[in-house]
């Protein structure tokens, strides 16, 4: 049957009809909000949700540990040994039982006990942060990127379901280099804000240039604002530590995707961060201060393998969130 001359006419205006709702429904769809830093915006979800606790983080990151203790063991004794060698020495830098006397002679004998033990526990933290000269500060930062390229990549090849041994971690973990301590010298940087600030308000206080507690406090915010910045952009930036340790990654394209995994939860991420050295302060005072207490001659030894076991923990804790972010 032949269509008609108007029966083809309304078959047109249909059809135009659908293209223009099709075309307006097109440029009305709302356009994908993008996230831009230091911007006042409504807060965009993260397509990958929230993070878990910080205690679930912890209990994984432990898990993590004991998963590949063998070959933690094995790196940690073996930076244990070329710290004692390059760094630390075979004395101890702190006597307790001279210690001991020291403090409690400096009060007349009358601090004992817990007090006693928690002033000594403070000497030990102060002297974990000398070395003996600027060659071991140098050996001592080698050993640090060392260690840590050796962790990252036994948590990798676990993660990839291989077992990784301590051997084959500080001889195969090390091609990444290059561009870790590119990511490395990037967070140095972003602590630049922070550092500056800290400068500038010694200077102003031990200057009496803040004379009264209003300019103090002015000053102690405005130091408080160039630490935010600078706890800001680590929070995005830490994980490219590990971002950069997968083939073929460069350091700018692991700054990005690591600032990609972490948008929209900073503050639940700085949170988790900030639990770290709280849990590890917690289990050096579990561990030492009975020590000092009960055995006081191998206590500066035992906070000496702890503070470089923490690096393993530090390492562990971290990689679980990176897990988990991503």
């Amino acid at each position: 049957m032949a269509v008609t001359k108007k029966e083809s006419t309304k078959s047109k205006n249909v059809n135009k009809k659908a293209s223009i709702t099709v075309n307006d429904t097109a440029s009305r769809k709302r356009k994908s909000p993008k996230y831009s830093s230091f911007k006042l915006s409504k807060k965009i979800p993260h397509p990958a949700g929230s993070l878990p606790g910080g205690l679930r983080i912890f209990k994984k990151s432990i898990k993590l540990l004991i998963i590949n203790k063998k070959p933690l063991l094995g790196i940690l004794f073996v930076y244990t040994l070329v710290n004692l060698v390059l760094v630390h020495g075979f004395t101890s830098p702190l006597n307790i039982a001279d210690l001991k006397q020291s403090i409690s002679g400096s009060f007349d004998g009358s601090m004992t006990g817990l007090p006693l033990v928690s002033a000594i526990f403070g000497s030990l933290l102060g002297s974990s942060s000398t070395t003996g000269s600027e060659t071991a500060a140098i050996y001592q930062s080698i050993l640090f990127i060392v260690i840590s390229l050796a962790i990252i990549w036994v948590f990798r090849q676990s993660a990839a379901g291989n077992k990784p041994t301590a051997k084959a971690a500080l001889y195969g973990g090390m091609y990444p280099l290059v561009p870790f301590l590119l990511v490395l010298m990037a967070l140095m940087l972003q602590l630049t804000p922070a550092l500056l600030g800290v400068f500038v308000y010694g200077i102003v206080i031990s200057g009496g240039i803040a004379a009264t507690f209003a300019e103090q406090f002015i000053w102690a915010i405005l130091l408080g604002l160039f630490i935010l910045l600078s706890v800001y952009m680590i929070c995005s930036s830490i994980f490219a530590l590990y971002v950069v340790t997968l083939p073929n990654m460069n350091p700018m394209k692991a700054l990005r995707s690591s600032r990609n995994l972490v948008f929209s939860r900073r503050l639940s991420l700085f949170r988790k961060l900030l639990l770290l050295p709280l849990l590890a302060l917690l289990l050096m005072i579990l561990i030492v201060v009975p020590a000092i207490y009960f055995v006081p001659i191998i206590a500066p030894w035992l906070y000496f393998v702890l503070t470089l076991a923490s690096l393993i923990f530090l390492h562990s804790y971290l990689f679980t969130i990176y897990k988990e972010l991503l």
